[in-house]
């Protein structure tokens, strides 16, 4: 009764396709085969329909390689299983049996529901629906706070500790105080390697693209400030902050898509279950607690 776990997945999986009649027909074409081992285009087929997801199904059916790499694993499996047949190889049929039934009503299930589902997101008006929740969550559909600002960074390295570097970066900003161009000062001090392209300008950016002190302190800046200076793991920074650009809601248009799957998810979650509280409360259940005792008891199980 307890078989490990990774055996009977690989029994649900595997019982009929190597215990059971193939599913390749006579006429079927053979793709591999080894003696009287034989993988077929329907064994392909089916083990892609059984085991790929569905959009991917068609690009792995469309390539050659892949085709030839699913026919060599399932022939090595195929031929091991033979191997255990003659062997003899101890099977719990009942077991067995027992799997595969558990595995066809979970398939009927699933069916049963993608089928209802589909009913069900039939009667939807996306369209509608994915506007009225534009319209009532546009907190959601605003782009984040952006800044756009520029750094001087003196680094701390080998050549110069953190005091020294501190020092450095308190001298250039009495420099800027006193009228000095910080992109002129960003060219002669800064050790950010892209400064000779951008002058120090970092551009626009969220909050979230900077290490946290660095962010912290530039979306704190009011417009045309210099910063003091701002350690991180990089040295120190004076950041000036050019401009402040305020959250802007979306177009409808621009994130219509995203409303839309997440409205799809929603309304198959609501459908599946609206589908098991109908199942539910169609059927009278009763417990056979005497039954439910003996079991507990049987496994030394405490049953509460």
């Amino acid at each position: 009764m307890r078989t490990n776990a990774l055996v009977n997945s690989f029994v649900i999986i595997a019982w009929g396709f190597f215990c059971g009649p193939s599913w390749a027909a006579e006429n079927e074409t053979v793709l591999v085969s080894s003696g009287n081992v034989t993988i077929t285009v329907e064994d392909i087929e089916r083990y892609v329909e059984f085991r790929v997801p569905k959009g991917r199904q068609y690009g792995i059916l469309a390539s050659p390689e892949k085709i030839k790499d699913i026919a060599n694993n399932l022939l090595t499996l195929r031929l091991m299983a033979a191997d255990a047949e003659k062997a003899n190889v101890a099977l719990d049929e009942s077991q067995l049996a027992w799997q595969a039934e558990y595995a066809r009503t979970q398939a009927l299930v699933t069916n049963y529901q993608d089928q209802y589902i589909q009913e069900y997101l039939g009667d939807v008006d996306f369209s509608a629906s994915a506007k009225e929740k534009y319209i009532a969550e546009k907190d959601k559909y605003m782009t984040p706070e952006r800044v756009d600002a520029a750094h001087i960074l003196v680094a701390v390295n080998g050549d110069r500790s953190a005091e020294e570097a501190e020092a450095l970066a308190l001298d250039i900003r009495k420099k800027l105080n006193t009228g000095a161009d910080f992109n002129d000062l960003a060219k002669q001090y800064s050790d950010d390697p892209s400064v000779s392209q951008n002058g120090g300008e970092l551009g626009v950016f969220e909050y979230s693209e900077m290490v946290g002190p660095f962010s912290e302190k530039a979306f704190s800046l009011v417009e045309g400030e210099v910063s003091e200076p701002v350690k991180t793991r990089y040295g120190f920074h004076l950041i000036k902050l050019n401009k402040k650009l305020a959250p802007i809601l979306l177009e409808f248009s621009e994130v219509e898509g995203e409303i839309n799957q997440a409205l799809t998810a929603r309304y198959k979650a609501l459908a599946r279950e609206s589908l098991v509280r109908e199942a539910s409360m169609q059927r009278d259940v009763e417990l056979n607690v005497k039954a439910l005792q003996a079991l507990a008891q049987e496994y030394d199980v405490i049953s509460k």
